[in-house]
């Protein structure tokens, strides 16, 4: 049956709506409504209105004329103190039930005048109709949310439920004369009341039969999926008559028997009445709102907690969180550049791009009044709108923003603004987790990032002698401290032809992975060419240069003692590339004598049309090599004061006559507690050769 109903009413919708079919679903159930309200009601209001003109009569009406535009007049202010509630009809999607103390208006005047006093109904139903059609002539062609291309037949669907009651109120009048009721209302005995109430009531009970096939159409639709939340809303409805019309013929009883003095006493208590409930519904809505706000940003934020830390939920979870946090409205999250979020309701098409755009460069929260010129437009808005910008928990730059547009009727732009907390709290709550999210990010790529270089240091450490070579007659002790997990130091040692020994220690000049990485190229070449030149560590280092500058574009530079033992007749053949001198001191004097082996050439990697000469010297017995790497000598405490060379030759010679290994530990441990709690700033490389 629905089925067939929606397919009549759809053709009538298209006919009337050219882009029916791209509208939203909401608006188009909400269209299909109205105009099978319009067709089931329109029969009754032509009787209604046919009647009233047989049954009226002028003279009357003239009789009460000032009472009768008294009526208009109040109930045109109780229109404005509506009392609402409201209530779920699908998740997130709100409707509403308001009522007023104006009908008690219109019964007493019913009671009063008789059947012609229903004409004021008809004229407050124009007004209302009138007032929607200028509002909706004022619109401009691109509709903001909240008005849309059917707005007219939403009007006229009022109209016509308004008119559409007075069919009821003429039979109960028909009623109330058949049980002797007389016109005007002669007094308040009990018998009068209860032909009062005859009327009252039966007009009530008839009402309900005419919007029976509107709930049932409402109630079929799949679109509102809570059904009892519709019935609840009908039933509160109908009933409000039976509450508040009763007491319009007390009013009319007090005008029938003490006049205007009392009738006025009474309609002003009636007003006062009516203001009061008024501000209890906007109080108890407030409380209502506030609570749904905090109740959601609460769930929110538990959602988020238990949520996955990389941020990947957070659009899942704002849309199922979010939108029932405001009763009606357009509510966007957006995300720069162009990422939208939350995009409710969802089957209206996003309107607050441009305005984040602007957001974006005006980070702060906005409250856009009606009437007032969009800023990024120049344009007058229709609908007042919140700009509640998302910021960066750190640097306080904007990510995005939250945007936000109802269509209030009283007070929009106060009503705006106690939307603001919440906005601000929802706002802040995304920044969090945006900042989690990143903080997650980086602590991975940071941890993945150690793990890497864990792993290069394991692997640089495997480039590193696995033993001290034994050379007869000879002391040798090396090490190496690298300040980081990679290290831009190395050592080597290798046998040559003719039982020689290298020997390499070399400094990269920078840290890290960069200089890691150049200094097992460094290690390989120089290695590769030592053996070539196993006689000339000039030439294997001209040679180690240039293969070095052609196969890389670092910008780095690697300095390098490079020295070729003969332990046979103690020579030692070396260069020093721009490296720390290496010194030598003899036991038998007690070490006064140092020789420095000085430079004897730039370090490697700067130029290509370079060359290295190289130098011999002859070690004598007890004599003691030490060479370093300048992490050693620039060691620094905690107030950047260096270790120097002066105190590294001081610690040698006061244990020259000291084993390798034992020089090597004192020298070791003079430069860590010189450094104290100073954290090491450099790699320290050491190498210590004793000649027996």
């Amino acid at each position: 049956m629905l089925t067939t109903v929606d397919a009549f009413l759809q053709r009538i919708a298209k006919r009337l709506i050219g882009e029916f079919d791209t509208l939203p679903e909401s608006q188009r159930v909400v269209t299909l409504a109205d105009i099978f309200v319009i067709l089931t009601l329109a029969p009754f209001v032509v009787i209604a209105l046919i009647w009233l003109i047989v049954v009226t009569d002028l003279n009357k009406l003239g009789s009460y004329a000032v009472v009768s535009l008294i009526s208009v007049v109040l109930m045109l202010v109780f229109e404005r103190l509506t009392f609402v509630l409201t209530l779920e009809v699908r998740r997130n999607v709100p409707a509403s039930v308001s009522g007023t103390m104006g009908n008690l208006v219109g019964v007493a005047l019913s009671l009063l005048v008789g059947e012609s006093a229903l004409w004021v109904v008809v004229i407050i139903a124009l007004i209302a109709y009138v007032r929607d059609l200028l509002i909706i002539q004022r619109l401009p062609e691109q509709l903001p949310f909240g008005f849309h291309p059917y707005q007219r037949i939403g009007a006229l669907r009022q109209l016509v439920n308004n008119t559409a009651s007075v069919l009821p109120m003429l039979l109960s009048i028909v009623f109330y004369r058949a049980s002797g009721g007389l016109f005007p209302l002669p007094d308040l005995r009990f018998e009068t009341l209860l032909r009062g109430l005859l009327m009252v009531f039966s007009s009530a009970l008839l009402i309900i039969p005419l919007f029976l096939p509107y709930f049932w159409y409402l109630r079929s639709s799949t679109y509102f999926t809570s059904a009892s939340s519709m019935t609840i809303l009908f039933l509160i409805a109908s009933l409000l008559p039976f509450v508040v019309d009763p007491f319009g013929i007390l009013l009319a009883g007090l005008y029938a028997i003490h006049g205007w003095p009392a009738y006025l006493f009474l309609l002003i208590g009636i007003l006062l009445v009516a203001l009061m409930a008024y501000n209890l519904s906007q109080q108890t809505q407030r409380s209502q709102q506030r609570s749904r706000e905090l109740e959601r940003l609460e769930q929110l934020g538990r959602a988020l907690i238990q949520a996955p830390p990389d941020g990947s939920t957070l659009p899942v979870l704002l849309n199922e969180y979010i939108p029932g946090m405001f009763t009606s409205g357009k509510l966007e999250v957006w995300l720069y550049p162009d990422k939208l979020l939350v995009n409710h309701p969802e089957d209206v098409k996003a309107i607050g791009g441009e305005a984040m755009n602007w957001l974006r460069t005006q980070p702060e929260t906005r409250v856009i009044d009606v009437d007032a010129l969009l800023p990024w437009s120049g344009q007058k808005t229709i609908l007042p709108m919140n700009l509640v910008p998302i910021l960066e928990v750190d640097s306080q730059l904007p990510l995005g923003g939250v945007f936000y547009s109802q269509r209030f009727q009283v007070n929009p732009g106060k009503r705006l603004r106690e939307l603001l907390p919440a906005m601000e709290s929802l706002a802040s709550q995304i920044a969090s987790e945006l900042h989690s999210a990143k903080l997650y990010t980086n602590t991975i790529a940071n941890q993945r990032m150690l793990q890497e270089v864990a792993l290069a240091g394991r692997i640089q450490a495997t480039f590193l002698p696995n033993s001290v070579p034994v050379v007869p007659g000879w002391e040798l002790m090396v090490g190496l401290e690298p300040a980081r997990q990679t290290s831009g130091d190395f050592y080597d040692l290798f046998e040559l032809p003719n039982h020689k020994l290298g020997m390499v220690v070399a400094d990269v000049a920078d840290k890290g992975m960069g200089a890691a990485l150049y200094m097992a190229l460094s290690r390989t070449l120089i290695r590769t060419f030592a053996v070539q030149y196993p006689d000339s560590p000039a030439q294997a280092l001209t040679a180690a240069n240039l293969r070095i500058l052609s196969d890389t574009n670092a910008e780095l530079f690697v300095t390098v003692f490079y020295a070729v033992l003969d332990p046979l007749t103690g020579t030692l053949t070396y260069c020093s590339a721009g490296h720390n001198p290496a010194f030598l001191l003899n036991r038998d004097d007690g070490g006064r004598m140092v020789q420095s082996l000085s430079r004897t050439g730039i370090p490697l990697g700067m130029f290509e049309t370079v060359s290295w000469r190289e130098t011999t010297v002859g070690l004598r017995p007890h004599d003691v090599l030490i060479i370093y790497t300048d992490g050693l000598t620039e060691a620094q405490t905690a107030e950047q004061d260096l270790y120097g060379e002066e105190r590294l030759r001081k610690v040698a010679r006061e244990h020259v006559d000291c084993s390798a290994e034992e020089i090597h530990a004192a020298l070791l441990a003079d430069v860590h507690q010189y450094m104290g709690d100073a954290a090491q700033f450099d790699d320290i490389t050491l190498m210590v050769l004793v000649k027996e």
